[in-house]
């Protein structure tokens, strides 16, 4: 699953309660309002279902491990879960993206104009094929022309 600037805060904050608890779940993000002295969280309205796809990111990272009861799916905590909030978290892993992302725009621009190139060169070869053969033939003249001059001179 790919995920955009907005789902990086709720992805962080996911990952924080996954390191401080050992697992998270959707009860974990409702009851973040409700904890008024420690406000570390303006929550975003996200229904349960869109909450647990970001697991999915967890998954597709090996950094979290979906377990799934009757009563609620929770992320739990792996040996990767905490470097890799070290290395950055989510927000370094949203920059990577970004730049494989430019480097790929960049990559396809490239063979476009290559392509561009390509054509162009292969549109003009007759031209030059014939330019080319004009040029020997001018060649071939001059040097009869010299040769015709050095038995005439030598007579």
């Amino acid at each position: 699953m790919d995920f955009n600037k907005n789902d990086v805060r709720v992805l962080d904050f996911i990952l924080d309660k996954v390191i401080e608890n050992g697992q998270s779940s959707y009860d974990d993000f409702l009851n973040i309002n409700l904890n008024l002295e420690k406000k570390e969280f303006e929550a975003p309205l996200i229904d349960e279902e869109k909450f647990e796809s970001y697991f999915y990111v967890f998954e597709e990272n090996n950094i979290g491990e979906i377990h799934r009861l009757k009563e609620a799916t929770y992320i739990k905590k792996t040996i990767k879960t905490q470097s890799f909030k070290d290395n950055g978290g989510f927000m370094s892993l949203f920059n990577e993206k970004i730049k494989e992302k430019e480097f790929k725009n960049i990559e396809r621009r490239s063979r476009e104009v290559n392509l561009e190139l390509a054509e162009k060169t292969l549109k003009e070869f007759p031209k030059t094929k014939w330019f080319a053969r004009i040029g020997f033939g001018i060649a071939v003249i001059l040097a009869l022309k010299e040769l015709i001059m050095i038995f005439i001179v030598r007579n």
